[in-house]
């Protein structure tokens, strides 16, 4: 008996069948269908439609330099990110199911429900159904990774995703990715060291990039920690708080951040501390001819919509961003990782240290993470009584 696979000797002998004929919808007859709102971008549109293979699309350098270039239209955002993230690579039929019949500590369990009327409350399509999938989706990430467990903040990210995509259990598995391959959940980790590097890399940026900035912040005491902690724990997805069909936002909020997210998800997360800089470049002229209340109104990136920068304005200036020096702001970043790993040697040691352990993560099966995650957090916690998550600054919608 064979196992029913198509081998070379089937294939060689095979009987030949007369395929139906297929009919392969002309770029015309594409456009044709599009929504009227989608027709302005129809060339860009078409463009990652010729990249799909079976209505997928594969993780190459062409697509990574088409979102570079253009970013992600909206009806293939969900389809590019996946393939853009490995998303496929971490997927495992059947786990969803498992880890929603699981809970993670009460702690965690608390803090969710807390969390879950204070995500998005100014949109209406986040509703009951929305916010009891975010539970889950959270609930499920706090159960397979206790070590970091569920910390606020994390509920914007997971948020945004559900907005994104009407599957719950593609969400899982896209916000795994973001935490672990893309070491998001180390912004969450005790003693927050990851947070503190973003946080030194951007006060140094923007002290070299935009002194006058900095000296008019520094004069109306606005420190970086203000309004950087908000932007970097959500991954900027604490400025979609109004609906998108709201009359007062002619810029979708969803489509600015979606558009960080775009970069994020071709690159890295060290992105975010690139958009930061950008978006107070951008905001430059209006911010210096504010006081702290004013400055910190821009700040939230919640104010009136035709005042907030665009995301793909955002991208596109981070993207470019040059020292005065015509040092790229990466090789700056990474030189401003050493300065810190200097001048702040035990949180480098501890990102160090939570980094490697992240790795040690990244290389076990998904459904084995429970397991070992469990039993490592149980040694580090009767080594160490104290709350793992007590120094985690407190993100409001």
């Amino acid at each position: 008996m064979g196992c029913g696979c198509v081998n070379g000797a089937n294939v060689k002998h095979a009987k030949k069948t007369t395929r139906p004929f297929l009919h392969i919808q002309s770029d015309q007859e594409f456009v044709n269908f599009l929504d009227r709102s989608e027709l302005h971008d129809k060339t860009r549109i078409l463009a990652f439609r010729h990249l799909m293979t079976d209505g997928k699309f594969q993780h190459t350098e062409e697509l990574k330099q088409l979102v570079r270039e253009e970013g992600i239209p909206p009806r293939y955002r969900w389809p590019a990110w996946k393939a853009l993230s490995g998303w496929s690579e971490t997927y495992q039929p059947g786990l969803w199911e498992q880890v929603t019949q699981k809970n993670p500590d009460r702690s965690a369990l608390e803090s969710i429900s807390k969390d879950l009327h204070r995500t998005f409350p100014g949109r209406d399509d986040f509703d009951e159904v929305k916010q009891k999938q975010l539970g889950q989706v959270c609930q499920a990430y706090a159960y397979i990774h206790p070590q970091i467990s569920y910390v606020q903040g994390m509920n914007f990210i997971a948020g945004l995703l559900l907005l994104i995509s009407d599957s719950p259990e593609d969400v899982f598995f896209m916000f795994v990715q973001v935490m672990i391959k893309y070491s998001a959940s180390l912004l969450f980790h005790p003693g927050l060291p990851l947070l503190k590097l973003y946080t030194f890399q951007f006060r140094r940026l923007l002290e070299i990039m935009l002194p006058e900035v900095h000296s008019h912040f520094y004069t109306q005491c606005i420190t970086p920690e203000l309004y950087i902690t908000k932007w970097f724990l959500t991954l900027f997805a604490n400025m979609v708080m109004a609906s998108d069909g709201d009359p007062r936002m002619p810029i979708s909020p969803i489509s600015r951040v979606s558009c960080i997210w775009d970069i994020v998800l071709c690159d890295d997360l060290q992105v975010i501390v690139m958009v930061a800089v950008a978006c107070v470049q951008i905001l430059q002229s209006r911010l210096l001819m504010e006081e702290t209340e004013g400055i910190l109104e821009l700040l939230s990136l919640r104010g009136p919509q035709e005042l907030m920068p665009p995301g793909r304005c955002m991208v596109k200036t981070a993207v470019g961003l040059k020292l005065p020096d015509g040092t790229s702001v990466r090789e700056k970043l990474s030189l401003l990782r050493g300065v810190w790993a200097q001048e702040h040697p035990e949180d480098a040691a501890e990102l160090d240290q939570a980094t490697e352990n992240l790795c040690s993560v990244c290389a076990l099966p998904l459904d084995a993470l429970p397991l070992e995650a469990h039993a490592a957090f149980t040694t580090s916690a009767s080594e160490d009584p104290v709350s793992p998550h007590a120094e985690q600054p407190k993100v409001d919608s």
